[in-house]
């Protein structure tokens, strides 16, 4: 138990960490690429005012006043990037259908004038007014399409987006291994009092056991001498249940160790489950119930029998108690694992989820009122056990009728 519970820990804590880094790693790579388009589209959109001579932009080396107002791209000033030197530094070319064609690539070198035409041609008859080709991003206006190089923008953005992927995986890492570490700390008091917890079981049971057997042959002497009585009758039944309620707490509080110590095979599930329903078929039936058993043929699983069988034991004594009219136990296959239904009516069933059933000691008030023997313990062994072999245990109520859901 304490080992699920710091794996649950552990996952959580990195699921949290790797959703949180996530979240700004996308954030931030949508800015940087965000960023990269808003700049080129803006540069293009002065390529376009300034009929692609960047160079008119600039008088003595030094920004210019704004254009007029008509001129929408550069608001009050140029955009903040934009400096003297950006007529160096950019790679743009353009192709015009005006007056016939226009081709400009004189500020570019990676393109002729017959990829400039194709290129051109291709944005044209996609009907795109923006976008991407490759690494240059073009914009369309009145027959002109204008296309800047943005490799090395491009590239940064992608190396700022492999650097945050390694970055953050390092990191996360990092923190597993630190998780990892103070993991242990972190469960420790948990630990220490779930152990303290078991061994107040297991010293409880012991101790119990010698008044029970004190107990038990002082009833059983009275008997020999002044004959049964309802008294003796009385205490030898409550001597029983006391004795079935000490071997519940033992086997709870032994679960977690044999989740370590037992060996788990591959086991003929038909063949176990049929077994127990042969089994208890005396006791399901008992009062004229009835009995419906349907057990799919040939389906395995990986377990512990000696625990399989005493899910199955604790189940059916379960249903065979509280049965009113009829109980059903079915076998079959769900997909990859197997699942065994078991239902029966009984008093007092609520319609919808009924999982407090695997609380220990809980019991309904019809279940405490019928005068049936039992300690509400039995259906939380059920659920240890299908726990310890990752499986899957659910109840539910529906019209007067209890159903109870293994898949392992």
């Amino acid at each position: 138990m304490i080992k699920r519970l710091r794996a649950r820990f552990i996952i959580a804590t990195m699921l949290s960490l790797l959703i949180v880094l996530g979240i700004i790693m996308t954030t931030i790579n949508i800015i940087s690429y965000s960023r990269v388009r808003k700049n080129a589209d803006e540069l293009l959109n002065m390529l376009l005012e300034y009929n692609g001579h960047l160079d008119d932009a600039f008088g003595n080396g030094e920004i210019p006043p704004p254009k007029p107002p008509h001129n929408a791209i550069h608001g009050e000033r140029f955009p903040n990037f934009v400096n003297p030197e950006t007529p160096y530094e950019s790679r743009y070319f353009a192709v015009s259908y005006e007056n016939g064609v226009v081709i400009d690539t004189s500020h570019i070198a990676s393109i002729d004038d017959d990829e400039a035409i194709a290129l051109s041609d291709k944005v044209l008859a996609s009907g795109k007014k923006s976008g991407y080709e490759g690494m240059y991003r073009f914009l369309a206006k009145d027959n002109t399409v204008v296309f800047l190089d943005c490799t090395r923008q491009l590239e940064v953005a992608r190396s700022f987006l492999l650097a945050s992927i390694f970055g953050s995986l390092g990191g996360a890492l990092g923190v597993f291994v630190l998780v990892l570490i103070f993991s242990k700390k972190v469960v420790a008091p948990i630990a220490r009092s779930y152990e303290r917890q078991k061994r107040f079981i297991t010293d409880a049971g012991h101790e119990l056991k010698t008044p029970l057997t004190i107990i038990s042959a002082s009833n059983e002497l009275i008997e020999m001498t002044h004959g049964e009585s309802e008294n003796t009758l009385a205490i030898s039944k409550q001597i029983s249940k006391m004795n079935a309620m000490v071997r519940s707490l033992s086997t709870l509080a032994s679960l977690d160790e044999i989740e370590h110590s037992a060996e788990k095979s591959t086991l003929p599930l038909s063949f176990i489950c049929q077994e127990a329903c042969n089994l208890f078929d005396p006791v399901v039936k008992k009062g004229g119930r009835r009995f419906d058993i349907s057990i799919e043929g040939d389906i395995t699983c990986q377990g512990n029998e000696g625990l399989l069988r005493q899910l199955l034991s604790v189940t059916l004594e379960n249903a065979g108690k509280y049965a009113l009219s009829f109980t059903s136990f079915k076998l079959s296959r769900v997909g990859k694992h197997a699942c065994i239904t078991i239902a029966n009516d009984a008093s007092g069933i609520a319609n919808g989820d009924l999982s407090r059933c695997f609380e220990r000691f809980y019991r309904t008030d019809e279940a405490r009122a019928s005068g049936l023997d039992g300690s509400g313990i039995g259906l939380c062994v059920a659920s240890e056990i299908v726990t310890l072999h990752g499986g899957e245990i659910s109840a539910s109520g529906q019209d007067g009728i209890f159903t109870l859901k293994i898949i392992i």
